[in-house]
């Protein structure tokens, strides 16, 4: 995982103001950049790195010396076998030893919280890559031609790795239906969940293989920010600027802005190409040409991301300070490898 982090990290250092439309329920939200997606993509892979760190230490424990359920009657320094075979601690109870297997479904259910962040990226990539969304171009050596439809170019290898992740998340309750009930004590039934955590280990080191070769070669389609969806994020920040510099309540400005915007859509016709008349018809006030300039300037969509102040936002300060801060993070990670 941590060299695939370290690709989107270096992809998203290219595009710290490559101009990006954030989604809510699969419609344009706000402007954001790929920067900042990315980087959303690399936080929820560096939890996943701390929880497979911690779930270590919990495994990395030696169960030899056990015998069949109740230890031995020889003298055998447990502690010592453990420091040889280069285990950290010991699973105490000789019993607990032999019969426990919740570091099983511990690790599966981390795989799977891993593979449900792997799908939700594949499915980004695949619905950003349609030829009516149009964000970003696929590498030809990732996709393929229809069988029958020439003009096709299928994200064939991100289609498996979803399918891939389902198999994945299944293998947890296949392992927790099998362990289900067992009476305490060794039962050959744990043998049953050998190939299941393989299975899922497998089809993560797989795919994470396939991103890692795909992520440099992610390229964003060229005048995306001409689309009239998009565009229209900036409609948000129009509003903010109506409550700071015109004071209106923000359920007026709301109301205010979504007259303009449809006017927009009679108009088939920016935010920003709206006039002083248009405005002050949506705003129920009578705007000056300062005002309208104001207006103009919070749908650019350059300069609403310029505009975020909080903590986390895909302003370009911001941006550099958190992928700084990630670089580091991961160089700490590489380390402890």
């Amino acid at each position: 995982m941590l060299s695939v982090e370290t690709r989107l990290l270096l992809l998203a250092q290219k595009h710290v103001m490559s101009i990006f439309p954030g989604y809510t329920h699969l419609q344009p939200a706000q402007p954001i950049t790929f920067a900042h997606y990315l980087l959303s993509v690399v936080d929820s892979f560096l939890r996943n790195n701390d929880r497979l760190t911690q779930f270590y230490a919990r495994l990395n424990k030696s169960p030899m010396g056990s015998g069949a359920l109740a230890g031995s009657s020889f003298n055998i320094d447990r502690r010592y076998v453990a420091r040889l075979l280069g285990f950290d601690d010991l699973v105490e109870n000789s019993l607990d030893a032999v019969a426990g297997r919740d570091f099983v479904l511990e690790f599966l259910g981390l795989t799977s919280i891993i593979a449900l962040d792997l799908s939700r990226f594949a499915e980004d990539l695949i619905f950003y890559s349609c030829a009516d969304v149009g964000l970003v171009e696929l590498p030809d050596d990732f996709t393929s031609t229809s069988s029958i439809m020439p003009q096709k170019k299928n994200p064939d290898f991100l289609e498996v790795i979803r399918a891939r992740m389902a198999n994945v998340k299944g293998n947890v309750m296949a392992a927790s239906t099998l362990m289900h009930s067992l009476p305490t004590g060794y039962n050959l039934d744990f043998q049953e969940l050998t190939p299941i955590v393989w299975s899922s280990a497998d089809a993560l080191v797989s795919s994470l293989s396939i991103l890692e070769q795909l992520i440099p070669r992610l390229r964003l389609t060229i005048n995306s920010t001409g689309r009239a969806g998009f565009l229209l994020t900036s409609a948000t920040e129009v509003a903010n600027i109506l409550v700071r510099d015109f004071r209106f309540s923000f359920r007026d400005a709301h109301r205010s802005v979504g007259r303009a915007v449809r006017e927009t859509v009679r108009k088939k016709q920016a935010l920003s190409k709206l006039g002083i008349e248009d405005w002050s018809t949506a705003l129920h006030v009578t705007l000056d040409a300062s005002d309208l300039a104001k207006i103009r300037k919070a749908t650019d969509l350059v300069e609403v991301v310029k505009s975020y102040r909080t903590l986390g936002s895909p302003a370009p300060g911001e941006t550099k300070r958190m992928i700084g801060q990630r670089r580091r993070k991961l160089g700490s990670s590489q380390k402890r490898k």
